[in-house]
């Protein structure tokens, strides 16, 4: 049963990492057309793309990204409001791109690492975030 929540979260993030790849080509493109530097574009797309998949998708679906959704996986709060949560989500996505731009994706790889060989699979974030917010593996998702 853990090594298949294991590889759930695995799944989901491959998922979110390839939806916010594509948020960010999409709004790189739309910076640049609008006339934008490349340096100010790419740091605009970064943060916008990752702020829509990581903080404004999980407050529209109720507390999951496109990926957690698709693998039955949800984020759980210790406060159960919303303005709470979406501070949370967004002070979460803020500590993870400062650490990613000051450490050169060092905590990205830290994070792969840590979902591949952890056993219960947490990442750096989860383990900050700890006494705010946790994933929660008991919402299973069906399908049809």
């Amino acid at each position: 049963m853990q090594g298949s929540l294991k590889r759930k979260r695995i799944f989901a993030a491959v998922t979110d990492v390839f939806i916010f790849s594509v948020l960010v080509r999409v709004l790189l493109f739309g910076f640049y057309q609008a006339g934008l530097k490349p340096e100010g574009a790419l740091f605009l797309s970064l943060f916008s793309g990752g702020v829509l998949n990581y903080v404004g998708i999980p407050l529209f679906l109720g507390k999951q990204t496109l990926g957690m959704r698709m693998n039955g996986l949800m984020y759980s709060f210790v406060k159960k409001g919303t303005f709470e949560n979406g501070l949370i989500l967004t002070l979460r996505f803020i500590v993870q791109f400062v650490l990613n731009v000051v450490f050169l994706g060092a905590p990205l790889a830290l994070n792969l690492f840590c979902l591949l060989w952890r056993r219960e699979g947490r990442t750096l974030t989860d383990q900050l975030f700890s006494r705010v917010m946790s994933i929660d593996y008991s919402l299973v998702i069906r399908k049809g």
